[in-house]
């Protein structure tokens, strides 16, 4: 199904996102699968919040400003940025350098090679920022388990033993994280709450069967199927919830699996301890 129409208020983002998400949510609560293509928005700004709501899109604006205004584009993360020709200051990436080795001059007017040589480096940068913002996301799942303060506190405070803390340093430097609670179920670092004493180990087969059922409703309510799941946790805190989870789509990656204790413990300082790569995003 195609939705168009809202280009000519482009500048209208609340708007516009709002008539299109009402749309996409009617149509999707009453069970119909249908793809969803979004005629003439193309900004970094509508492209994020539409790779969120999982609908495809199109729109001309960039490769109109290469002609029209002789505008050069750049990548800068989850945004753009423009520049007039003339000002562009000498440009590094692929595409611009095989121009040079081709003899071609992007800043010229008026020439046809340079245009489209120019085209290809704006549409190159608006790939890269696409690219960007469409990342997948990674929710990291620490399993709160060991020794616990004896006072109320932030969860990420509450456990307090080596193995936790040793994923918690992991995680955070990671993304976004959450600990599995044997309590609680699903626990965002900064929630305040008391100590308790309950393991998945006190609990039968039903309980445990019962509290996977929890925690894999939580993670889907925070996180869409496109968001890798990793476990940092033992067996008994992912053995149920994974296989829902998977059923649902969701990408599951368990990378210390089958290590004891004491190894996980030195997978995760080897890997905080390890140099860090760096990446020019260009």
């Amino acid at each position: 199904m195609g939705i168009g129409g809202l280009a000519q208020q482009a500048k209208e983002y609340s708007t516009n996102l709002y008539i299109i998400k009402t749309i996409v949510q009617k149509i999707r609560s009453q069970g119909k699968s249908i793809h969803f293509h979004i005629f003439g928005l193309c900004s970094p700004q509508y492209a994020k919040a539409f790779f969120e709501t999982g609908v495809s899109f199109d729109g001309s604006t960039h490769a109109r400003e290469t002609f029209s205004s002789n505008t050069v584009l750049f990548n800068n993360g989850e945004s753009l940025t423009r520049c007039p020709m003339h000002q562009a200051a000498r440009c590094n990436c692929r595409t611009c350098a095989i121009a040079r080795n081709h003899r071609i001059n992007p800043k010229q007017i008026n020439n046809r090679p340079a245009s489209i040589m120019r085209l290809a480096h704006n549409l190159n940068s608006l790939l890269a920022t696409y690219h960007y913002l469409s990342k997948p996301k990674t929710l990291y799942l620490v399993a709160g388990c060991g020794k616990q303060t004896n006072q109320k506190a932030a969860a990420k405070e509450v456990y307090c033993s080596q193995h936790f803390q040793a994923c918690r340093k992991y995680a955070q430097t990671q993304g976004e994280w959450n600990i599995l609670s044997p309590l609680h179920q699903v626990l965002e670092p900064e929630k305040i709450i008391s100590p308790y004493d309950l393991s998945p180990h006190s609990l039968s087969l039903k309980e445990r069967q019962q509290w996977a059922q929890k925690v894999a409703r939580r993670i889907m309510q925070k996180a869409n199927p496109d968001t890798e799941i990793v476990f940092l946790t033992g067996k008994l805190y992912r053995k149920q919830v994974i296989p829902i989870l998977k059923a649902h789509k969701y990408v599951i990656r368990t990378p210390m699996e089958g290590l004891g204790i004491g190894q996980q413990i030195r997978w995760l300082t080897d890997q905080l301890s390890a140099p860090k790569q760096l990446e020019l995003k260009i």
